[in-house]
């Protein structure tokens, strides 16, 4: 016959958790897991169970899906510490989990009791699914987390009591701390935050919950609740706005698509690309200099420096293009941010970066980086993409205009909504930027390998503005 799992997760909870648990006392097991509470949460838990699992927040799901790997149990059924199952509840889950079911899930009815009233009109109609088949089911999204099911769902009888928060107070406390997940969550599922979403999506919620769905008639409570409910959409959007401009956040959604798309990039480069010959054109003699690569990927470029007899590292934030790097490459790879190198002042005679400072969200944070880890004598190689070039297989049209068009299709490097866009650059830009941290900078347009056998090679030749990258060489960098 099978039996029961609950599972619970919990923070701070001793006011409730006590209460929660008395309601599926009668269950065959009870799991769970606490997340570094500094309240009595353990110790209440622990008297209802032994099974108290201590594990790092990160998010919902995670939290939850741990919960089901430590069940003994084939059912398992999924409560909050603010929840309550009734006796009419409880009569339905054992019936189930008693019977042969060819369900793989149930939902249950949850009764809202917000701001010490239920609301039956702005809260109603809440259907969430809570029994499940333990190898059916499993939670996803980091907040508003839900179960994603394998086969059937049907209903149960009995109400699940969920008396969520009493105040407003508590209700501030709870937008607070559930927007700053969201907001990361909006951006990684490249939602943007515009003005308009801002401002029209809490009226529009406001709208729905106090109209649409009858919140009036729930009065002062369910005006608060439409008006809370608006709100935490509106504090979303604004953090998402605030966490958008935050280049190290940014930084670790640029190296999670790298992740994502490490397939597609080349392992090693051919000793006749011409981005590699101006390189090294650029550092000159190479044996026994200490040179640094900064966002390596596979480590092509590093591989080509270190065999010309070069002491040469590579630094770089995806680790899926580390794990090539090492396994296919010469080089030392370490996984590192170009804003925060690992090494000691003065270390290198080179430092170079090939179509990576248009990937880098804050481009003066790597400079100040490479001036410091660089000896007083030693070179800044950038190579990049130029703004203004043309593409040599479609009449000249500007590439800029076809990396818009596909980012509009969702086919180029970052897709549309994605909060970072890589930047192209005049060379004059940067050629000033890099003034700036050193006392000698030279600047050109390089003739790339596809642009010498075009069918308008002449054109690329004669007009070297139009070519598709620029390599940039600074020394001198001034004490900063």
């Amino acid at each position: 016959m099978s039996k029961l799992s609950v599972i619970i997760i919990a923070r701070n909870e001793a006011p409730r958790i006590k209460t929660a648990l008395e309601s599926v006392a009668w269950a065959d097991e009870i799991i769970v897991v606490d997340s570094e509470s500094s309240d009595a949460t353990v110790q209440i838990a622990k008297s209802f169970t032994d099974k108290v699992y201590s594990r790092k927040f990160d998010d919902f799901s995670s939290q939850k899906n741990f919960a089901i790997s430590k069940c003994s149990n084939d059912w398992v059924f999924s409560m909050d510490c603010d929840e309550i199952v009734s006796l009419q509840l409880k009569d339905a889950l054992i019936n189930v989990v008693k019977a042969s079911n060819a369900c793989s899930a149930f939902r249950v009815k949850r009764i809202n009791k917000i701001f010490g009233k239920v609301l039956a009109h702005a809260a109603g109609n809440d259907f969430p699914v809570r029994l499940f088949r333990k190898d059916k089911a499993r939670f996803i999204q980091p907040i508003h987390e839900f179960l994603l099911i394998d086969g059937e769902i049907s209903l149960l009888d009995g109400d699940l009591f969920h008396n969520t928060t009493s105040s407003a107070q508590l209700e501030l406390d709870k937008t607070e701390q559930y927007t700053d997940i969201e907001s990361r969550f909006l951006l990684e599922r490249n939602v943007r935050p515009s003005v308009f979403k801002i401002f029209f999506y809490p009226a529009a919620i406001f709208f729905n919950i106090t109209l649409l769905k009858k919140g009036f008639l729930d009065g002062k409570a369910g005006l608060l609740y439409a008006w809370f409910s608006a709100r935490y959409a509106f504090v979303k959007y604004c953090k998402a706005r605030k966490v958008i401009k935050d280049a190290k956040y940014l930084e670790y959604l640029v190296a999670k698509r790298f992740d994502e798309l490490s397939r597609q990039f080349p392992d090693s480069i051919d000793e006749g690309d011409s981005r590699l010959g101006e390189l090294l054109d650029s550092f000159g003699k190479l044996e026994g200099k200490n040179i640094l690569e900064v966002g390596c990927g596979k480590g092509r470029f590093t591989n080509a420096v270190s065999q010309r007899k070069a002491f040469c590292f590579g630094v770089d934030v995806s680790e899926s293009l580390l794990k090539v790097a090492r396994t296919k490459n010469n080089g030392t790879f370490l996984k590192a941010s170009a804003t925060n190198l690992p090494f000691e002042a003065n270390t290198f005679d080179g430092v170079f970066a090939v179509e990576v400072v248009e990937h880098l969200p804050d481009l003066r944070a790597f400079l100040r980086e490479a001036v410091r880890v660089l000896k007083q004598d030693g070179a800044l190689v950038i190579i990049d993409r130029n703004i203004l070039s043309l593409n040599n297989r479609r009449l000249l049209v500007p590439n800029l205009l076809i990396k818009h068009y596909h980012e509009m299709k969702n086919d180029w490097m970052y897709p549309r909504g994605f909060p970072y866009h890589e930047q192209w650059f005049l060379k004059n830009k940067i050629g000033g930027i890099l003034k700036t941290y050193f006392s000698k900078v030279e600047a050109k347009y390089i003739l790339s390998d596809s642009e010498k056998i075009s069918p308008i090679k002449m054109i690329f030749k004669s007009i070297p503005l139009t070519r598709h990258f620029i390599i940039w060489k600074a020394t001198g960098h001034k004490v900063l």
